[in-house]
């Protein structure tokens, strides 16, 4: 049955101007009577509220609700006028709208909007801009959405559904051949639909879409007759002009104020453009950061769809790994291998080394190659030196000598004494891993030893040199390093690769032998002045040693 069985509400428009007496002053905007419309909504699956669910034979229904507040942008004769939704048509799907006069375009003049002409309609009328010249519709898609815990009531006293869409959160569009046609909104984004639940004191502070597709930021809408008397409507986003923030234009976050406990599940809802295919979802709570790929094995299926709900499987913080996040940005999921050869616990490593950060590319070359190695940090330090003139050569930064405890050091500097002194284990408060993360033991290095082979480093599954794939999802670029696989069985298994980054001696400037070998620090401490670390190289050699703390090595992160 088709789901869109609404029928067509008419459309009454009246529209008279009252002319001022000639003793009167002339008024800079004429008064005008109300002019007033009805709204009816072709497609009733979403809006900005959406009832209880509704199965009409094989085709389920949300039916919509126009609230209080909600305000339309109306073009008639080549001017934008705002049309504000009378408070007795609110919780109603069948809306009646006002000319708002105190939002009369610049220039008005009797006779200006022409009942004879076509109208083009848009909701909501917040952010819309009309170009009077090329007579293009302007909307700015916001990065932001904002959970409603709270239903409002119906017209008939039905409650809607909990998690509601915020008013404004789904643009819609219309068109009328004339001002007393009927005016048909059709929606122009859908809604993902989410069920979380965590533990019994866990409380949802956000969630944070990712997408490969443009989902925020400024947009163009078309709204036109179309052919056969169907109407055309679409909305395209073009993202920020500044190529450099393009990246934000593919996030869209939903707030939650003080937070929504997870005690039980409960209902999310993120309205997302249309054609909205690949992406995934940030959870941030009070115990966590967590990331969702959402993978559905037919892209129709998981297509966002204009007009559309589209549920996804419960999600249960308590089942999900911490996201791996740098600088804000999710960097992938949590790498499980167990904890040692004969062990059935799991050990979580980060999908990349600390301080990494992807190459910036610009038509497919590098103009900025980042920290694809991650940064070399001394140990019981939280602040990791980078590169210099866009090489992989170490910045040379001023080298000093500094004892933990005697000041505040300079990130950027490369302490040239840097003892940690009296620490037995890497400072809690000099973490440099992200929340949720931490830097691994001298044992839980050693457990990736025990995934190695004596003398048969290069075949089938065992762990060994090699030069990562390069692709996206590595997010390692093409660099050499040691992989080192969970187990080592016929049927595989999760596989850590750590690259090459070499390492930079506390009385020298530079890394040494970066791309040949792999110094990785541990959390341990050996004596007041030394730490361990595990060392690997293009030979296949592998072990732990240990160093006094001001050298500069890598750390791979292990979730707490």
């Amino acid at each position: 049955m088709d789901k869109y069985i609404y029928s067509v509400i008419t459309a009454f428009l009246a529209l008279s101007l009252v002319s001022c007496e000639k003793s009167e002053p002339a008024r800079s905007i004429p008064l005008i009577d109300d002019i007033e419309l009805y709204a009816h909504i072709d497609n009733m699956s979403t809006k900005a509220s959406i009832g209880e669910e509704v199965i009409l034979g094989e085709d389920v229904s949300f039916p919509v609700m126009w609230e209080k507040g909600d305000a339309i942008a109306v073009i008639n004769n080549s001017k934008l006028y705002k049309f504000s939704l009378d408070e007795e048509s609110a919780n109603s799907s069948k809306g009646r709208f006002k000319i708002d006069k105190s939002a009369i375009p610049p220039g008005y003049k009797e006779g200006d909007f022409d009942p004879e002409m076509a109208i083009q309609a848009f909701y909501p009328y917040n952010g819309v801009s009309y170009d009077t010249v090329s007579h293009a519709i302007s909307y700015i898609v916001p990065s932001e959405q904002k959970y409603r815990a709270l239903a409002v009531s119906g017209e008939n006293g039905e409650s809607l559904i909990s998690g509601n869409l915020n008013r404004g959160a789904i643009p819609m569009a219309a068109f009328g051949v004339n001002a007393t046609d009927t005016v048909h909104f059709t929606n122009l984004f859908g809604v993902l639909k989410l069920t979380i639940s965590g533990e019994a004191d866990e409380i949802l502070k956000d969630i944070e879409v990712m997408s490969e597709n443009l989902i925020n930021g400024e947009a163009s809408v078309s709204i036109d007759e179309g052919y056969g008397g169907n109407p055309y409507f679409s909305i395209h986003i073009s993202g920020n002009k500044d190529e450099n923030k393009k990246t934000e234009n593919r996030k869209l976050k939903l707030t939650c104020g003080d937070g929504e406990p997870l005690s039980a599940p409960k209902d999310f809802l993120i309205a997302l453009p249309d054609r909205t295919y690949d992406y995934g979802v940030l959870i941030t709570t009070t115990k966590g950061v967590y990331y969702k790929y959402i993978s559905i094995p037919h892209v129709s299926v998981n297509l966002i769809t204009a007009g559309e709900v589209i549920t996804y499987p419960q999600l249960n913080t308590e089942e999900m790994y911490p996201a791996y996040m740098e600088n804000g940005e999710y960097m992938g999921d949590g790498i499980p291998l167990p904890k040692s050869a004969d062990s059935s616990e799991i050990l979580v490593w980060a999908p990349v080394n600390c301080g990494f950060e992807a190459p910036e590319k610009d038509g497919g070359q590098i103009v900025h190659i980042g920290y694809p190695y991650g940064k070399l940090y001394q140990w019981g330090r939280k602040d990791g030196q980078g590169y210099k003139d866009n090489s992989y050569e170490d910045a040379n930064y001023p080298s000093e000598s500094h004892i933990l405890g005697t000041g505040i050091p300079e990130p950027d500097k490369f302490y040239s004494d840097w003892t940690a002194k009296g620490a037995t284990e890497w400072p809690s408060d000099e973490n440099p891993c992200p929340a949720g993360w931490r830097v691994p033991t001298n044992e839980e290095l050693l457990s990736l030893l025990e995934k190695l082979t004596p003398n048969d480093y290069v075949t089938g599954l065992e762990s060994h040199w090699t030069v990562s794939n390069g692709d996206s999802q590595s997010r390692h670029f093409g660099l050499p390093g040691f992989l080192f696989y969970g187990n080592t069985s016929e049927t595989g298994g999760n596989c850590l690769f750590l690259p090459a980054a070499g390492f930079r001696n506390y009385e020298q400037v530079g890394a040494h032998v970066r791309g040949l070998t792999g110094c990785y620090w541990s959390s341990s401490s050996n004596g007041p002045e030394n730490a361990w670390y595990m060392d690997f190289n293009r030979n296949g050699y592998v072990d732990s040693y240990y160093a006094y703390r001001a050298y500069g090595r890598s750390v791979r992160c292990v979730m707490e």
